[in-house]
């Protein structure tokens, strides 16, 4: 059978199946059949019964290979060309800082570009991929850093734009169709489009420069194709075609569908059609006078198609229409599309296959209702059809598109809906901020990319798969949501310094959305992040915790081997050295250990208890405050008085960079030197 090729054109109420054989490059049929649909197994050129049209086509099939001798596994097909839909899709990948772009950079873009297509067709829809199947794609652009690039891999770029036009069919359009094959016993040798095959047929290439409209008139639809410049323009369907004047019929007359199937087929043929009407009485129908009483509705099937003619040819009539299938048949259709359209009536007519084909007699004997399933023969010799790949994927059959190039897990996944955030994981969201006014960017994690075994092997999207190959796979791990904090922004302002010997880092102080911030606060999306100046050298001190350097309140204070301040605002390497100073007193009463003290936002940590003092001392010589709520006692020393910046020798502050210490005394704004009396009430609190 290595010459032969078995076409099927499954149509409406239809299926006919046809044997080619060619000799010395031409052309010839050695046989046909055609059966019609048992049931109303399809409607509207779709099937809806499976299992219906199914036993239809195995029964073609075996008449045809009894008859011939021949064991026929595989058949050539077509799909409406009204299923095909076409868009356009671009992608923007962006890199930063730059890099070599790699080949997996562009593959990603492109299947991204193909993706953004078909949400174009269905905004917000995510299932597309998994209705559609892909049948061609071309990149009609790519562009690095804003200029046309034709191979971007190797090059150094920020940015990569892709553009793409590609060609989708609806999937349950192939998998209706490889369902039929499958329970008939039959594998598909090639897809095509039927207004291709039906061109392929009837349309000699040198006559494909008109501008020129092919109507295949079916049962229950009408096909279109516009052809002008020798390619094809544009496809289209209208929902009605020979069922209707099937239907017209069987209103005048009053007799059941099938009979009056029949009777339309016989009106050109003889003169008088006998019929038997609902009420089982005979009948005997004049075809002249019901030719001219299916007038109205031959006139109104021809507006329903003229009307989207024009449409696909520009707004405008072609110059003529050749119409081809079985639903044209009916006399009087030709000058009724001609005037519907307002061209000649010579320039519409029905043309059978011998014509352009050069095929054998039996071609006259079917008619131009045999256009189709010839051109479906005629395009899979030529090897322009479209071939699929039978794959498993998880456990479920699949039929990938073979597009003229080796398939690998990559194109099976593609092929078989799956989206590409599933192959590659979808990038976590960036959460943008403005620091100081100017935008910044926290970038999510890229993911975890998918993980395939082909046949139980471990694979990689590039591993090349077979027929019949086992493909397991699981999905791609989304990445993680960017996300940061006040200091980790902060750190490429830090001021290093240095605390007799021991390297401090000093943050400026912030506000987040307006308000004071701590290092710790998340950033949240679209904030404003703002650092104003930065603490001094007392706020600092004042914020360490586990200090074991000498107290350095009421001590000594150099910067850089010169005499400072506690105001004074640490810069960038200076070098700080602390010495002690005279006693201060002694801590003799508190609270229990690690009792938080409320101070503004973030808790202050009293020390432990000290042993009591020294038995004799004076009472009336402690001094007693309230810090935060809570009392110290202190007993002074000999020659120091008491000052506010003592208590921090018993209190342990985490500085909040962006917020200012506040030391309240007895509710007045006091210092680090105010001096403390007995009774004294003091709020410690950053803001």
């Amino acid at each position: 059978m290595e010459n032969t090729i078995y076409a099927l054109d499954i149509g409406t109420r239809k299926v006919m199946g046809v044997l080619l054989s060619w000799r010395e490059g031409q052309p010839r049929v050695l046989d046909a059949e055609v059966a019609e649909h048992r049931t109303r197994a399809m409607a509207a050129g779709q099937i809806q019964d499976v299992a219906g049209v199914a036993a239809v086509v195995r029964q073609v099939t075996q008449a045809l290979s009894q008859r011939s001798g021949l064991r026929l596994e595989k058949a050539a097909l077509a799909v409406a060309g009204r299923n095909l839909k076409t868009i356009a899709g671009r992608a923007t990948a962006l890199f930063s800082p730059g890099r070599e772009l790699r080949a997996e950079d562009v593959e990603r873009s492109v299947l991204e570009a193909l993706d953004a297509g078909l949400q174009a067709i269905e905004p917000g829809s995510e299932s597309a991929a998994s209705r559609l199947q892909c049948v061609g794609y071309a990149v009609s652009r790519t562009i690095v850093d804003g200029e046309p690039m034709s191979q971007p891999v190797g090059q150094w770029a920020e940015r990569l734009e892709t553009e793409v036009i590609a060609t989708f069919l609806p999937r349950r359009v192939l998998d209706g169709l490889f369902g039929v094959l499958a329970q008939a016993g039959l594998q598909a040798d090639g897809v095509t489009l039927e207004p291709i095959a039906a061109l392929q047929a009837v349309i000699p290439e040198e006559l494909k420069r008109f501008h020129l409209a092919l109507v295949d008139i079916g049962a229950g639809t009408s096909d279109i194709a516009i052809v002008k410049n020798g390619r094809i323009e544009s496809f289209g369907m209208v929902p009605c075609a020979g069922d209707f004047l099937t239907e017209a019929l069987s209103d005048l007359y009053l007799i059941d569908f099938n009979t009056s199937e029949q009777a339309k087929r016989l009106l050109s043929a003889r003169p008088f059609v006998e019929v038997e009407d609902i009420f089982h009485r005979p009948r005997r129908i004049d075809s002249q006078e019901a030719l001219a009483a299916l007038a109205p509705a031959l006139a109104e099937l021809a507006g329903r198609i003229a009307g989207p003619l024009k449409e696909l040819s520009g707004g405008a009539a072609p110059k003529a229409v050749v119409c081809v299938g079985g639903g044209g048949l009916v006399p009087g259709f030709e000058s009724a599309l001609a005037q519907a359209l307002g061209i000649p009536w010579s320039h519409v007519g029905l043309k059978s296959p011998k014509i352009a084909a050069g095929l054998s007699p039996m071609v006259e004997r079917l008619g131009p209702q045999s256009a189709t399933p010839l051109g479906i023969g005629l395009v899979a010799r030529q090897g322009r059809t479209l071939s699929f790949c039978k794959l498993k994927l998880n456990g479920a059959p699949v039929y990938v598109l073979e597009m003229g190039r080796p398939l690998t897990v990559l194109s099976a996944l593609v092929g078989a809906g799956i989206p590409p955030i599933e192959i590659y994981g979808r990038p976590g969201p960036a959460r943008t901020f403005t620091l100081n006014g100017q935008l910044r960017a926290l970038k999510g994690s890229l993911g975890q990319g998918c993980r395939v075994r082909v046949n139980g092997a471990a694979a990689s999207l590039e591993s090349p798969v077979r027929e019949e190959d086992e493909i397991v796979f699981e999905a791609a791990i989304a990445g993680v949501e960017g996300s940061g904090t006040v200091g980790e922004v902060l750190e490429e302002f830090v001021r290093e310094i240095q605390i007799n010997g021991s390297s401090m880092k000093v943050y400026p102080k912030a506000r987040l959305n307006g308000q004071a911030a701590g290092l710790g606060d998340s950033i949240p999306d679209r904030a404003q992040l703002e650092w104003e100046s930065w603490p001094s050298l007392g706020e600092v001190l004042a914020g360490l915790e586990n200090w074991r350097g000498p107290d350095w309140r009421g001590g000594a204070v150099r910067i850089n081997d010169m005499d400072a301040g506690l105001d004074a605002v640490p810069q960038a390497g200076d070098r700080v050295e602390l010495s002690g100073g005279a006693p201060s007193g002694r801590l003799v009463e508190t609270g229990p250990a690690s009792v938080p003290a409320e101070i503004g936002p973030l808790p202050a940590f009293f020390n432990p208890p000290k042993p009591p003092a020294a038995a004799g001392a004076a009472e009336s010589a402690s001094l007693q405050v309230m810090v935060n709520g809570r009392p110290v006692v202190f007993t002074p020393g000999r020659d120091a008085r008491v000052m506010l910046v003592d208590l921090f020798r018993h209190i342990s502050v985490r500085p909040d960079p962006g917020k200012r210490l506040r030391l309240l005394l007895n509710g007045e704004e006091a210092n680090f030197t105010s001096p403390l009396h007995d009774g004294a009430e003091v709020r410690v609190y950053f803001e």
